[in-house]
């Protein structure tokens, strides 16, 4: 994917133990950014960012395998955030 590649990104890798407070610190700031993307390897958490996010008044999109859910479902247009599988993350959006 050279176009992938060619665009300039930050991408933040959350690594630890179980029940450390990954997800947690990912979701602040996560909602605290203008634009973000979360990619995560099951559907389990990036439902749960998905529905976190939009309870808490950032509008998120949820994209997996299965199932395309927009925030704004009134004329589907994509909202700054979005969570999703890894398998669905956008390679042609910096």
């Amino acid at each position: 994917y050279p176009e992938a590649r060619a665009f300039t990104r930050k991408i933040v890798f959350h690594s630890g133990p179980t029940n450390s407070g990954k997800t947690y610190h990912v979701l602040e700031r996560f909602c605290n950014s203008n634009q973000e993307s979360y990619c995560g390897p099951f559907k389990f958490l990036t439902s749960e960012v998905y529905c976190k996010c939009n309870q808490r008044g950032c509008p998120c999109d949820l994209i997996t395998g299965e199932e395309r859910n927009f925030a704004n479902d009134i004329d589907k247009s994509p909202s700054s955030h979005v969570s999703c599988t890894v398998e669905m993350i956008s390679v042609n959006t910096p």
